[in-house]
C-alpha cells in the first residue's frame, strides 16, 4: 500500500530483482483485492513480500486485514519479507515482520524500509532485496 508512491516505486524495483531470479511475480493492491482472491493466491504462493507505508506509525488498516487472512490459507513456501517506506518513524515493516513471524513465515530478507522518494541507489537495494527473498527460497 502506497500513500505518496514511493512503496509502490519501491515494489516495482523489488518485483524486477525477483523476476531476475526466474520467478513470476503477481502483484495485489490491497486496497483492491476480494479476500478469496487474497486467500486462493497465497495458496499457490511460493514467496509473499509485503510493501507497506507507515501512516501514523503504523501500517494502514487494509495491510492489517490482509495479514489476518493469511491465517486461513497455506502457502507453498513459508517465506515472507517486507519492505516499504515512511516519512517520520518508520515502524510498520518492522510490525508486518513481527506477523509474519507469528504466522511462522521464515523471513526470506531483513526488511527493507526508506525514508521518502527512492533514490537511484535505494532502487538498486531494493532489486538486491527482491534477489535475496527470491533465493531464500530456492535455498
Amino acid at each position: 500500500l502506497s500513500s505518496h508512491g514511493n512503496t509502490r516505486q519501491m515494489a516495482q524495483a523489488v518485483r524486477e530483482g525477483v523476476e531476475s531470479r526466474g520467478f513470476e511475480v503477481l502483484e495485489m493492491r490491497l486496497c483492491e483485492l476480494r479476500d478469496s482472491d487474497l486467500r486462493d493466491e497465497l495458496e499457490l504462493a511460493d514467496l509473499v513480500l509485503v510493501g507497506t507505508a507507515t501512516i501514523n506509525r503504523d501500517a494502514p488498516p487494509q495491510i492489517w486485514h490482509a495479514l489476518s487472512l493469511f491465517s486461513l490459507a497455506t502457502p507453498k513456501a513459508k517465506v515472507a519479507a517486507a519492505f516499504g517506506s515512511f516519512g517520520w518513524s518508520g515502524e510498520a515493516v518492522k510490525l508486518v515482520e513481527e506477523r509474519l513471524k507469528g504466522l511462522r513465515f521464515k523471513l526470506g530478507a531483513p526488511g527493507l524500509t526508506l525514508r521518502f522518494r527512492p533514490t537511484d541507489e535505494d532502487l538498486a537495494a531494493c532489486r538486491k532485496f527482491g534477489e535475496e527473498a527470491a533465493e531464500a527460497v530456492t535455498a
